[in-house]
């Protein structure tokens, strides 16, 4: 401040601290600078949750189509495995080539089908587009499908029995090619695994608008442990009665192709001892 004092000039200067605003301004700072350090840790730590459960199914399906391929080339190596040592034994043996010939025709057949049943779990939904549904009546399908089957249960040495409702069940909507190839895998294990001389029942039921396919052997069953298990990719239950082979996939692609068709597929224990599987599909409409 400046003025005039008897002809003389003068100034006066007022002088205050500024320490308690430095004070303020830097806590406020370092309120605002925690903030955003809390802030940003939170959005960085949602982030990272968010990005972890969006990712962990990816890296599950990845770990499980790992484990899928290894344990396919896995059981594709055992037929080749088997065909070539019977080719060297009959280059080797040739007065029982025929006896080799037929080993490695059957394991090339079992090797056909392991990559007809690795095809279809690979297409995974895609599958659903190329079925060809149509109109069936499940009595009459059911009939048809244990005449043609009716001779490889004899040549088995196993009775097949059709047990059909008084009424006749509504019809499905389902691919018969499909179909039979499904029911072909339950009749098939049932036939592995019935006592030999004994009888798979294939049934016919009906229950709210839903019609089940039975299929039935009097074998060893499936433990309640195993009832879900053994739709599992290469799962394996008991040693069937015949001795061969089996890789493990038949089953799934049974479930699989259920699913296709909106039904379920699911084992019980059989009356009196056995497994009795069951496929169950929607009625048509």
């Amino acid at each position: 401040m400046e003025g005039t004092a008897g002809g003389r000039w003068t100034s006066l200067v007022a002088v205050q601290s500024l320490a308690p605003e430095q004070v303020y301004t830097l806590r406020l700072a370092a309120l605002f600078g925690l903030a955003a350090a809390v802030g940003g840790g939170g959005l960085a730590l949602a982030g990272w949750f968010v990005a972890g459960r969006a990712v962990r199914p990816v890296g599950r399906a990845m770990d499980e189509q790992q484990r899928f391929l290894s344990a396919a080339s896995h059981e594709l190596r055992t037929p080749l495995a088997v065909i070539r040592a019977n080719a060297g034994a009959a280059l080797h043996r040739p007065d029982q080539a025929q006896t080799y010939l037929s080993v490695i025709d059957g394991e090339a057949q079992r090797m056909g089908a392991l990559v007809d049943e690795l095809l279809l779990l690979s297409a995974g939904a895609s599958a659903r587009a190329r079925l060809r549904p149509e109109r069936l009546e499940p009595d009459t399908f059911l009939l048809d499908f244990a005449e043609g089957m009716e001779p490889l249960a004899r040549e088995k040495g196993r009775e097949l029995r059709v047990c059909l409702p008084r009424e006749a069940p509504p019809p499905v909507q389902a691919d018969g090619y499909r179909l039979r190839q499904l029911l072909t895998i339950l009749l098939d294990n049932a036939l592995r695994f019935a006592p030999a001389g004994s009888a798979v029942e294939l049934r016919l039921t009906e229950k709210g608008r839903r019609v089940r396919f039975w299929v039935t052997d009097h074998g060893p069953g499936v433990p309640d442990r195993d009832k879900q298990r053994i739709f599992r990719r290469f799962a394996r239950g008991h040693e069937a009665e015949d001795g061969a082979r089996h890789y493990g996939l038949g089953l799934t692609v049974a479930a699989e192709l259920a699913a296709l068709h909106s039904g379920r597929l699911w084992v019980e224990d059989a009356p009196g001892g056995g497994a009795a599987f069951c496929l169950e599909l929607p009625a048509g409409r």
